[in-house]
């Protein structure tokens, strides 16, 4: 693999479900991704989100290639993946589907065991780009949407919070797509300073930025994330 340090792309996975997380990843993509970029435009690189509930094509649908190119995708990007959990734990592929691309079987030789414990696409992405190798997976971190009052527990979604609080890797709750937008942004703002860092040590856009306007920064959750309460909020539909 090559180093950071080497690499002129800072391509990041975004992985999620798609019904109840759609206005999380537009703010994304409207609010976040942009300044990130403008970060990394300063240090001579290139940023690229990778959102493949936009990008699968009909045909890699159709011939069952849609596990394979996900997987293949967080590979390209490693160790950069974030995964944005709602209440929804998502798709589960079929075996039959699995079993369709021998490729994929070849290349991934544990997907097969996951399709056969009913895991799904969100949780088999979160296995490759994290929980496989969390001590390597260095630039990923998961980000949980605050369950709603009265919300039906989801126990798969359930044991894959706990799955990913005893991977070590940081876990971040939040409650609104502005806090969360802020987390997001903070966290690949530290990888960049990690992994490229400006030789004067601060950006232009941080030493034009006025102090009283300077983002804020929240605190880590300290919670488990299974454990996190609801609280009251306003968030766009999704």
């Amino acid at each position: 693999m090559v180093s950071p340090a080497n690499r002129s792309e800072f391509r990041l996975f975004i992985s999620s479900t798609f019904l109840d997380l759609q206005a999380e990843r537009a703010y994304l993509m409207k609010h976040i991704f942009p300044k990130v970029r403008a970060a990394c435009r300063e240090r001579g690189i290139e940023f690229t989100e990778i959102d493949l509930l936009w990008g699968v094509t009909e045909e890699e649908a159709s011939l069952g290639r849609v596990v394979r190119t996900c997987l293949e995708e967080i590979d390209r990007c490693y160790p950069y993946f974030i995964a944005l959990i709602g209440d929804r734990y998502g798709w589960i592929p079929p075996l039959s589907e699995v079993q369709k691309d021998y490729h994929l079987i070849e290349q991934y030789p544990w997907i097969e065991d996951a399709s056969i414990d009913g895991l799904s696409l969100v949780e088999i992405e979160i296995m490759a780009g994290m929980l496989k190798a969390p001590k390597g997976a260095t630039g990923a971190f998961v980000y949980c949407r605050k369950p709603e009052p009265g919300a039906v527990p989801n126990p798969q979604l359930d044991l894959l919070r706990e799955r990913i609080a005893s991977s070590g890797r940081p876990v971040r709750c939040f409650d609104s797509l502005d806090e969360m937008g802020e987390r997001v942004y903070q966290d690949l703002l530290a990888v960049l300073e990690r992994d490229w860092p400006l030789a004067s040590g601060v950006s232009e856009l941080e030493a034009e930025r006025p102090l009283h306007v300077r983002p804020r920064l929240f605190a880590p959750c300290r919670a488990s994330p299974v454990s996190c309460k609801s609280t009251d909020r306003t968030r766009a539909a999704s």
